[in-house]
This record gives C-alpha cells, structure tokens and sequence, in this order.
C-alpha cells in the first residue's frame, strides 16, 4: 500500500504552485514534489539521497527568480542518524545542496525562507537542539543562537516582506 502526504505548499504566482512531502511505498519514504501550471497537477521528481528515508517539509519561492528551495531530512541506512536535506530547483530539474548537521542524534530541517538568491534561511533541529542555518548564495552554514537548557526545536520561519528581517 502506498501511502502520500503533502506537508507544505508555496503559490510563485498563479500559475506556479508548488507543494512538497513524502510518499511511502514499496520502494521506500521518497521525497514528493507536486507543481500546480495553472491547469493541472504534475510529479516532479526531486532528489532521494538516503537510501532508507527521504522526507520533505517545506517549499519556498526565491524572489526574482524561478527557482525554489525545500528542506527536510533523509535517513542513509538504518541504523544511522537523520541528516538534513536541502534542495533547490534550478527551473529545470531539483538539486541536492550540502547542508549541516549538529552532533550525534539526527538532524532536520523542517521550514524555510528566501530572501533572495544568496539570502536563504531554514530552521529545525539538531542534536535535540534548535537548529538554524543560513545560505550565502555559496553554502549553508550554521547561525549560532541562545539555547534553553532543554530539548527544543524550531518548527517555523518566514521574513518579513520589503525587510530582512525574519521571524
């Protein structure tokens, strides 16, 4: 039995919709991807770096451009860790991009934002801590912050349109 779900959608403009999750079937969890043209849904397929799990849980649009960006985890075997997953759709075809992990105990990605095409910002968790990482338009790296003594985790991001500012 396969089973489907969709955990995030971004709208590029009405003709240009993207929605993102993970389907689980026989072959594996595998990423999701579904693009909205104005007319009709269609799979795209996306990139499935672990050859256990792959999961993704947020889309966004990068303003002045055609190109997006998702965030989620992949699972490489299974005993391993969680790692994070971010891929960028170049217009063409989805392309994985190296993202950080923090410490032992898995690490996700679960929402992101673009500012623009070298100003992109995802949150989540790793090593059952909050996790933030920042793209430069070269790589994505790891923003330090305050961190309460106990587990947490960052479940949501956006920006605040005309600013860069970010909540």
């Amino acid at each position: 039995v396969n089973t489907s779900w969709l955990n995030s959608v971004t709208a590029c403009s009405v003709n240009n919709v993207w929605a993102v999750g993970q389907s689980v079937g026989t072959a594996g969890e595998n990423t999701l991807v579904e693009h909205w043209n104005g007319y009709a849904w269609q799979i795209i397929p996306a990139q499935n770096p672990g050859a256990v799990a792959n999961a993704l849980y947020s889309v966004t649009c990068i303003p002045g451009t055609n190109q997006l960006w998702a965030v989620g985890n992949y699972l490489q075997n299974s005993v391993g860790n969680y790692q994070t997953l971010t891929e960028r759709w170049n217009n063409t075809a989805w392309q994985v991009f190296p993202s950080p992990n923090l410490g032992t105990f898995g690490s996700n990605l679960v929402s992101i934002t673009a500012l623009s095409a070298n100003n992109a910002w995802a949150v989540g968790n790793g090593n059952d801590q909050g996790l933030i990482e920042h793209w430069n338009g070269t790589s994505w790296n790891v923003v330090s912050q305050p961190l309460p003594a106990t587990l947490n985790e960052l479940t949501a991001i956006t920006h605040v349109p005309g600013t860069d500012r970010l909540w």
